[in-house]
């Protein structure tokens, strides 16, 4: 089956994520960006894929962040552009962002839950303050400063792409990458911040099961800068909003609200240990006030095949990691691509 645009956005994010897992020897951070090179490769040459995503083709990166700190050459972040064309044959650039890596200490304490403070977002006009957890702003500033040896930086190689009129730029992530990608998009697009805008038909943004990256200042700026460009209710078929699970943990962060229905979410009784944790992360956020981006709500189900007791943890975090993984690929219909060669 032919994948739509939206879905072949959604599995070109999925490939960003091929070198978590991996962890090798400190100064072996280029092998680890040759294997993440040579999945994606493999992946879009496969003419099985090919038969579901039509011709792409990886021309930026992929480029890998490994913190200063780690003692092993981990992919903190990754990301990479690959090239394809749109159901009338105009050309479309896919900018893909990597998620959490879970072997990355790094990730989860210094890009994911570092939210009790928050930074400014200076890129471009501003509606009211916009403000980005510090978490958020670690990781997008990983992004801003990483550089492809022969095309260097992303902003220098999408401010080489020809102006044609007819050129779409999507940025796509999912769960941490569904927090960076629209911070990335809207400092690289934001009003006034780049003379190139223009040079392109679309600039979208496609963030799947994100966490919720700033305040209401820099939701409204995202908003004044990537219009919702389509509505269609509880599809996948919408750019520049946040596509998310209703059964997904991960989306509910870090809207105090949504903080607070998380310990339920899949027993009419309280998770304890999930209680406990969100009285923590609300008091943590208690000088911010997270606001979702623009968004569309999937109706996702319960995995019966993971009955879940309030009291059992284990099971609920057996849920929680279905939901926020499989059932995208269910929702938005896509199955993951082959990373063989052909």
């Amino acid at each position: 089956m032919a994948y739509d645009l939206y879905q072949q956005t959604f599995a070109l994010s999925w490939l960003a994520n091929s070198a978590a897992g991996l962890s090798l020897p400190a100064a072996s951070q280029p092998d680890l960006q040759e294997i993440l090179q040579t999945n994606i490769t493999n992946a879009l040459n496969n003419t099985q894929n090919q038969i579901s995503m039509g011709g792409w083709a990886l021309v930026w990166g992929p480029v890998v962040f490994t913190a200063p700190t780690d003692t092993t050459a981990i992919a903190d972040n990754a990301m990479y552009v690959a090239q394809g064309k749109d159901a009338n044959g105009n050309p479309v650039y896919v900018v893909a962002v990597a998620a959490t890596n879970w072997l990355s200490g790094y990730d989860w304490s210094q890009e994911d839950f570092l939210v009790s403070s928050t930074v400014p977002f200076n890129y471009g006009t501003a509606v009211g303050t916009p403000l980005l957890s510090t978490a958020v702003g670690n990781g997008l500033d990983a992004l801003l400063q990483m550089s492809d040896p022969v095309h260097g930086t992303l902003l220098a190689f999408l401010q080489k792409i020809p102006a044609a009129g007819t050129t779409s730029v999507i940025f796509t992530g999912h769960s941490l990458g569904g927090a960076l990608a629209p911070a990335l998009a809207l400092a690289l697009f934001n009003t006034g911040t780049n003379n190139f805008t223009t040079n392109f038909a679309n600039v979208w943004v496609y963030p799947t099961a994100g966490p919720t990256p700033g305040n209401d200042g820099f939701a409204e700026t995202f908003q004044a800068c990537f219009k919702v460009a389509t509505t269609n209710s509880n599809s996948h078929q919408n750019w520049n909003q946040l596509l998310w699970n209703s059964f997904d943990v991960v989306p509910h962060a870090w809207d105090k609200a949504d903080l607070f229905l998380i310990p339920a979410l899949y027993t009419t009784l309280p998770q304890p240990v999930l209680g406990a944790l969100v009285t923590y992360f609300v008091a943590e956020t208690a000088f911010t006030t997270y606001t979702r981006l623009p968004n569309v709500k999937l109706t996702g189900k319960l995995n019966p095949e993971i009955p879940v007791v309030y009291t059992d943890f284990g099971a609920y975090a057996k849920q929680a990691y279905y939901q926020h993984i499989q059932a995208y690929l269910d929702l938005i219909g896509i199955t993951p691509l082959s990373l063989l060669p052909s």
